[in-house]
């Protein structure tokens, strides 16, 4: 069991039962092993396992008897911060420094701050422990580091549609003259999105090496495995389908992991971001409806010949539909913070118009479903649905009108529900607000 010691200065003691008071408080915590406070020094030496306590549960039960100790606040601008595995890996390796109370690691800022006890900690036992993750400590804010980041984002993204053309070049599910030979191109594209997120892949063996591992880790651990996997098997046996499933796993979860964090540092809300995560997976089912019909029917080839051909209708009918998920998705997400908040009335009355906003949003699936099927020519196939042939714009706008309804309705919704939400609160807030004395 290792063991720490601690000396720290303490303010507000009057006599000798001050001392002995706070020295029985911080014997009482688990983890102190022995506590000693001196009334004539005013400063305590507590020796602790860092595993059972934290030195902030420390200075946190000498506030809560009504004694201060004295803070300091450190601002450090940490280079390449944006790209580190996760916060909270940062914060454990700073939290072991001595004389660290407390770690606040702002990502989208570049900057770490702390709350360290008076005179304990030079700031190169914070560049120490910041140099075992790869991050170095700057005098200012790295300029444009935000931006920078954003183009490697960009950047891979335009890899990943490189990539899944040229793997389907080399299946032979597209026809790419350009792309000559598709391997090569898709071996290449991968490895310039894996150079283009060294920063981040750096980063993440280095928190490996120092038995940090997180799920940004593991992420990476499964890139490195999932492209040398590609490499070796185009070397040794280059088995389309198997070779090119690495090589696109590799790619996809570095895109993911920018995207990830692109979205977290540019702040947009977490119910945001889920509304727009299910609408866009249902718009992309849908089109995977429209795309596994034809090629169940004829073959991959002619279906993608076909979505060419009906891109427009297809394209309209996803999105409204993936529109109104999103919609659906974050009405869903307010009526329940307001029964989270709990606010009955709100419950009451949200329940019942997002149930209308329900009925409204999901109502016309039959009637989406039905111009994808019109415009795959699976009406060919047997005259008891021959009329999809006849009626196949009508279904299209059918189904067009009734996204148009859906989504005007659940606009409506959300903005009602929103309005008695905020009302709530507003009533919840002045309900607990304390009272002013006079």
């Amino acid at each position: 069991m290792s063991t720490h010691q601690i000396t720290f200065a303490i303010q507000g003691m009057f006599c000798a039962k001050c001392a002995v008071t706070l020295e029985q408080a911080l014997t009482r915590l688990d983890g102190i092993i022995a506590a000693h406070v001196n009334y004539a020094t005013e400063r305590a030496t507590v020796m602790f396992n860092p595993a059972g306590v934290s030195l902030a549960s420390i200075v946190s039960a000498v506030q809560r008897e009504g004694f201060q100790v004295p803070i300091e606040q450190v601002t450090l601008n940490v280079d390449h911060l944006l790209y580190t595995s996760s916060a909270h890996t940062v914060e454990r390796i700073l939290s072991l420094v001595h004389g660290v109370v407390r770690v606040c690691v702002e990502i989208k800022n570049q900057q770490i701050l702390l709350d360290v006890l008076s005179n304990q900690a030079p700031v190169g036992d914070y560049k120490g422990a910041l140099a075992k993750l790869g991050l170095g400590v700057t005098q200012q804010p790295t300029p444009h580091s935000g931006r920078f980041f954003f183009a490697r984002t960009v950047s891979i993204l335009m890899l990943v549609l490189l990539s899944l053309v040229s793997a389907g070049a080399h299946v032979g599910v597209i026809e790419a003259a350009l792309l000559h030979p598709p391997l090569l191109v898709i071996a290449v594209s991968v490895l310039a999105a894996y150079l283009v997120g060294w920063p981040f892949f750096h980063l993440a063996y280095d928190a490996f090496i120092q038995g940090k591992f997180d799920a940004s880790v593991g992420l990476a651990l499964a890139v490195f495995i999932s492209l040398s996997g590609g490499l070796v098997l185009a070397i040794i046996s280059p088995t389309k389908w198997l070779t090119d499933s690495g090589f696109l796993l590799a790619v996809l979860l570095t895109a993911g992991w920018f995207i990830a964090r692109s979205i977290k540092i540019s702040g947009v809300k977490r119910h945001t971001l889920l509304s727009i995560l299910a609408g866009s997976i249902v718009s992309l089912a849908m089109f995977g409806v429209y795309f596994g019909i034809l090629t169940a029917l004829q073959s991959p080839t002619h279906a993608l010949e076909q979505l060419v051909i009906d891109r427009e209708w297809v394209g309209l009918v996803a999105l409204g539909f993936g529109i109104q998920i999103g919609l659906y998705t974050h009405l869903h997400l307010v009526v329940h913070a307001a029964k989270f908040a709990g606010a009955t009335a709100m419950t009451g009355t949200g329940t019942g118009t997002s149930t209308l906003g329900m009925i409204a949003c999901c109502a016309h699936h039959l009637s989406d479903l039905a111009p994808l099927v019109a415009l795959t020519g699976a009406s060919s196939l047997s005259g008891a649905i021959s009329f999809f042939n006849d009626w196949k714009y009508a279904f299209i706008a059918l189904g067009l009108a009734m996204n148009a309804i859906g989504i005007i309705v659940t606009l409506r919704t959300i903005r009602k529900s929103k309005a008695h939400l905020d009302s709530m609160v507003a009533s919840t807030v002045e309900a607990h607000a304390a009272p002013t004395c006079h």
